[in-house]
């Protein structure tokens, strides 16, 4: 836009039409360039994802309750471990 208004004032449309004609193909380049750098790098990334492994300890009357809780929150999995030996 810069340089058409610059350059503008020796052609013949003048310096309006040549900044409103350099921002049109200024962003016109930019989204351009934007679609093939982002297409691109689509190809390139595997999705990396964290993986969260939470351990919880408690009592076997609250784990319904926290069983709903992790539910409640899109837990991928859920598994319970009973301890044979009571709480100290």
């Amino acid at each position: 836009m810069l340089l058409g208004a610059i350059y503008g004032y020796v052609l013949a449309w003048g310096p309006i039409i040549w900044g409103i004609i350099g921002a049109v193909s200024g962003i016109g380049i930019g989204i351009l360039l934007k679609w093939w750098v982002n297409r691109k790098s689509t190809h390139r990334q595997s999705r990396t994802g964290a993986d969260i492994v939470l351990l919880i300890r408690c009592d076997e009357q609250k784990w319904p309750a926290v069983e709903q809780l992790l539910r409640g929150h899109h837990a991928l999995g859920l598994a319970g471990v009973h301890d044979k030996q009571p709480n100290r």
